[in-house]
């Protein structure tokens, strides 16, 4: 099996006026997810470990919410919305 080269994106492009890095638009680049549902899961995972769920229980957890959130169905809904409401349109 072949190996794949990795491209890794310059985090010098993610970095903020103080010198330290966002780290949610960099995710954001290396997983192609919005850095909308990014931010969301680091706050969620923050949440669920301050309620005192267990790792298994809690990506279970976050995986269940962000599918409802930010999957398939959730887009097409966005858009239907987005579209009734007149927004989105030309």
């Amino acid at each position: 099996m072949a190996r794949v080269p990795i491209k890794v994106p310059d985090p010098n492009k993610h970095r903020n006026p103080n010198g330290t890095y966002n780290g949610v638009s960099y995710f954001s680049e290396v997983t192609g997810l919005s850095q909308e549902e990014i931010a969301w899961t680091a706050a969620r995972v923050r949440e669920l470990r301050e309620q005192g769920f267990g790792k298994e229980e809690l990506l279970a957890t976050v995986k269940r919410e962000a599918k409802e959130k930010f999957g398939p169905a959730a887009r097409a809904s966005q858009a239907a919305e987005a579209g009734k409401s007149g927004k989105g349109t030309v």
